[in-house]
């Protein structure tokens, strides 16, 4: 499986992308959201997963709003 993995802490989306490589998935890492934006309006259907570290509850949906299949605050 191919997921791509769009957060703007890097050291937290390769943390994540690990854990997915060793649940075999092909893992990609984005910093800018807005590619989830231009993947979607070219009908490109890989799973998006969309952490946010910034606080309030726009911040935490601007991924979902772009076309990301999940999201999560990421709080730790």
């Amino acid at each position: 499986m191919l997921a791509l993995v769009a957060e703007d802490n890097r050291p937290m989306a390769e943390f994540l992308g690990t854990g997915l490589q060793q649940e075999n998935c092909t893992v990609g890492v984005v910093e800018d959201v807005d590619v989830i934006r231009h993947l979607r309006s070219r009908k490109v259907n890989t799973p998006i997963i969309s952490l946010r570290a910034r606080e309030g509850v726009k911040d935490s949906e601007a991924g979902l709003d772009l076309g990301a299949d999940e999201r999560s605050r990421a709080d730790l």
